[in-house]
This record gives structure tokens, sequence and C-alpha cells, in this order.
């Protein structure tokens, strides 16, 4: 199969792949996504979205996706991760080619909101408004940027052996009381999930958030159990930590 390669950055870009006619049926896109002006920031778990069709994959740990066997035509690759504004591409796919698509995403603006939790306003940037809205309905057990300032902890694992249902050993190690398993719990770091997917690829919890700096962390929610876990987290879960970095 001949390869084709097209690069785009911005929101909207149009990419018409090169080449001849070919004889077979189907064509291969493969994929890069990384941040815009920085191609060896990969992005990893963002969505990905072929148009129009019903397929859609994410970006494994090197920012990479593939779709096999695409009957040759037009379509629009769409891609979306928190924190960066969605790409929509025009692509063509060419049969017996295999069409390289290089993604570049731009980050969102980061505004400033304000909310008043029991009469103390507090500021943070407009993209963490769902888990600030989260921290205000109490659903889990939050630290905030103020919170982990005042703590001064060494590591992530500091603060959770300060939230109930957590057991933090002497190496670092943690587990939760509701979790038969540390696979169970997964870890998501300002919207991509760094743990495991059903026992296959990514890290551990323990490795997930041992070199995260407490310092660089905006917002962090504990969830312990799944009838607090918010859907969009869930999966195969039995506890969820998320890190919104700042």
């Amino acid at each position: 199969m001949r390869r084709s390669s097209l690069g785009c950055a911005g929101l909207v870009v149009a990419c018409l792949s090169p080449g001849r006619a070919a004889y077979a049926q189907t064509a291969t896109l493969v994929g890069t996504v990384h941040v815009a002006g920085d191609s060896v920031r990969r992005l990893r778990d963002a969505a990905v979205a072929l148009d129009p069709s019903d397929r859609q994959t994410r970006t494994d740990s090197l920012g990479t996706f593939r779709f096999a066997g695409v009957a040759a035509g037009e379509y629009r690759v769409r891609v979306r991760r928190i924190g960066f504004e969605a790409v929509v591409m025009k692509v063509v796919a060419i049969a017996d080619r295999e069409v390289v698509v290089n993604v570049a995403m731009m980050s969102s603006a980061q505004a400033i909101a304000t909310m008043t939790i029991s009469g103390k306003r507090i500021d943070f940037p407009v993209r963490l408004t769902d888990a600030y809205s989260r921290m205000r309905r109490s659903t889990g057990y939050f630290f905030s940027r103020e919170q982990i300032d005042s703590l001064f902890p060494l590591d992530v694992s500091a603060l959770l052996m300060r939230t109930p249902g957590v057991r933090v050993t002497g190496d670092g190690r943690f587990d939760f009381a509701r979790c038969k398993t540390s696979r169970n719990i997964h870890v998501w770091v300002d919207g991509a999930r760094w743990t495991n997917y059903h026992g296959f690829g990514g890290m551990d919890a323990h490795t997930a958030v041992r070199d995260i700096p407490p310092s660089s962390i905006q917002l962090m929610e504990v969830y312990s159990g799944v009838a607090r876990i918010p859907g969009e987290y869930l999966d195969d879960a039995c506890a969820v930590i998320l890190i919104w970095r700042k």
C-alpha cells in the first residue's frame, strides 16, 4: 500500500490527498495528534471520529490513531480533546493508499471564571467549570489550589492519605477500601485517561500520579465509590482520581 502524507494545523483545515487512481477498493487513514507549534508534544486519548460513518476511536499513548478498511471517498476527520479547540479536517481516502493525517490542536483560551463556594470567592480557568461545579455539589472529595498550597504535600499520595476510604503505604502506593484490585482505580489528567483500559495499555494508578508535582495541580477530585463517580469517567472503574493542572 502506498502512503500519502497530509499536514494540518488550525481549527478547520482542508487536506486533500494527492495521487493517482488505484485498484483496491479500500484505504487506510493513519494520523498523529499533537499540540500546535510543538509536534513533539503528542496528545493521548483525543476523541477521533470519521464522518460520514459511525467509526470512532481515541489516540493511543503516542498520540496516534488508525482507521483501516475505509472505502474510497471524501471524509471529515473530527478531533476533540478537553482543553483544546476542536479540529475538523477534510480528507480524501484513495483506494490502495495509506493516507497520513497530521492534526495540530490549539489550546483553548485560558479565560478566568469566578465561583462563590460557601461565601468564598474562587477564581479558576473556564475550562474547569464542570470540575468546580462538582466541587460545589460535593459529589466527591476535592483538593483545591488553595488547600494544596496550605498543606505543602510532598506528592499526590500525601493528599490521598487525607481522603476517607484510601490507605497509603510507606512506599507511596495506595488502595481504596471499595476496590478489590488497583487495576480498577482510574487516573485522569487534564481530561485524558492515563491508566489501563480493561487491563491493556496505559499506566497503573500509582505510576500515573507518582511524577505529578502537587504544585502543578489546580484541582484534584477523588471518587472512592462507583455511585459518586461522574458518568463520563465511570467505565470499569471502582474509584477515580481526576487531576486538573494549572
